[in-house]
């Protein structure tokens, strides 16, 4: 599946590793920061692993991106209300290029641009950051285009 949004591009396949993703829709290899976050030459992205499903998104201009899928009737971990609140926030610490932290759960508020959608039975968040200083040209945008 893919899928274009205004700031970015989401890939959706079962049976690909991260790697494989990468590999097939942008034709480079994939490589990680000492943080752990996934990088790739020429392109900012972002991965997501679960039930099988690999999420790739890849951002279009200059800022940050992550992004972060999770089965719809999942619990989230206490405190959180509802599985977007743990989407969201996960997808905001990929996007600072650092994992989440159970302090994270109680005290880190996503800041940015974060947009939701229930795609296929799985809660998918998206989070961008601009440049420092700069805003983004238009709302990171979940939505068929």
């Amino acid at each position: 599946m893919k899928r274009e949004f205004d700031d970015f591009v989401l890939f959706a396949e079962k049976g690909l590793s991260s790697a494989r993703m990468v590999e097939k829709y942008l034709g480079v290899e994939l490589f990680h920061e000492r943080s752990g976050k996934p990088r790739v030459e020429g392109a900012k992205i972002s991965l997501s692993d679960t039930c099988g499903v690999t999420l790739l998104a890849v951002l279009k201009g200059e800022g940050e991106i992550g992004v972060d899928a999770e089965k719809t009737d999942r619990e989230p971990p206490a405190p959180l209300k509802d599985i977007f609140a743990w989407t969201r926030l996960e997808a905001y610490c990929k996007a600072l290029g650092r994992g989440i932290t159970p302090r994270d759960v109680k005290n880190l508020t996503p800041r940015g641009i974060v947009a939701e959608e229930e795609i296929d039975g799985m809660a998918v968040s998206g989070c961008g950051l601009a440049p420092a200083g700069r805003p983004w040209s238009a709302p990171l945008v979940f939505g068929v285009q």
